[in-house]
């Protein structure tokens, strides 16, 4: 039994690691990548012409790369014979481009989420920490000092591409909701 135990049951934290605003960018970048996922599952469904539970089952155990590979895929397979919100650019060209920039939001949330954060002892800095183990190089930390306004740039980069795939498919009516009632 942890000795400690008790104050978590008392909403008590055992004492601040990082600012409260670095938690909360934090917090809202967790949020952005999630509505980033649940705009993927809505395109998803479309393509697919199927319900928002049925495109749950297909995706529910992929990675979010895997989502985005059947997202490309579906959309490749569309491209012909749909009419898509890419403006006036080629839409090869674009879908290429909304693939690039999700791939590069989860790489950034990936960035954040996997890293560890403290306060830097002698500034009092927050900084991430990295840590890689590699063969050829063995155990290595990197150190970054977080800004919170490079943060704040990440969550709008992720919103972005939010609101890029839904700009796709702002027009599109396939989707389907069910009823849900749990």
């Amino acid at each position: 039994m942890f000795i400690q135990y008790d104050s978590y049951k008392n909403n008590e934290s055992p004492g601040p690691f990082i600012p409260d605003e670095y938690e909360l960018i934090l917090g809202r970048a967790i949020i952005a990548f999630s509505s980033l996922d649940v705009q993927l599952l809505v395109a998803i469904a479309s393509l697919l012409t199927v319900d928002d539970y049925e495109a749950e089952s297909i995706v529910a155990e992929m990675s979010f790369k895997n989502r985005i590979n059947l997202f490309s895929s579906l959309m490749k397979l569309r491209l012909s014979d749909t009419e898509f919100n890419f403006g006036k650019h080629d839409p090869k060209v674009a879908l290429s481009e909304l693939i690039s920039v999700c791939l590069k939001a989860e790489e950034l949330r990936n960035k954040l989420i996997h890293s560890q954060w403290d306060l830097e002892p002698t500034t009092q800095k927050v900084r991430r920490r990295k840590t890689t183990s590699k063969a050829s190089s063995g155990l290595k930390f990197q150190y970054e000092y977080a800004e919170l306004s490079e943060l704040n740039r990440i969550v709008n980069y992720i919103l972005y591409a939010t609101t890029c795939i839904g700009d796709v498919f702002n027009h599109f009516t396939d989707f389907k909701v069910r009823n849900r009632t749990a």
